[in-house]
């Protein structure tokens, strides 16, 4: 169990610094390949951009150090719910794809189900 959410934590890592990079470096793409022009406003495309490069970045040091202090992978999943919850709503009110809400919606809560499997377990082997 444990060897599974740990690899929950480097997907998320994985995740957040692949799009990170794509947002930031390839916004064309996005269009093409989800139908989401992320280029439409530079300030959030750059601010969304490096937000997930930085948490990518922080899952990826909590992989590696396995570290007991667990404050930003807690603020990463609270941003992961957020996500899923903002996603859904779009999905159902604003006519957002789907493929965007499997992607961004359905993956941010896969990852913050899977962050906070990870939490409650390393909380529960240290009791």
């Amino acid at each position: 169990m444990y060897k599974f959410v740990r690899l929950q934590l480097l997907t998320g890592a994985f995740a957040n610094t692949v799009m990170g990079i794509l947002f930031l470096f390839y916004p064309p793409l996005l269009v093409q390949l989800i139908g989401f022009e992320a280029a439409t406003n530079q300030l959030f495309r750059l601010f969304v951009s490096g937000v997930a490069i930085g948490l990518g970045l922080a899952y990826l040091w909590t992989y590696i150090t396995d570290t007991d202090d667990h404050s930003v992978l807690f603020f990463g999943m609270c941003l992961k719910y957020w996500a899923f919850a903002v996603t859904l709503y779009c999905y159902l009110v604003y006519d957002l794809s789907f493929l965007m809400f499997l992607l961004f919606g359905i993956g941010n809560l896969m990852l913050a189900m899977g962050f906070s499997s990870f939490m409650y377990y390393r909380r529960r082997i240290k009791k």
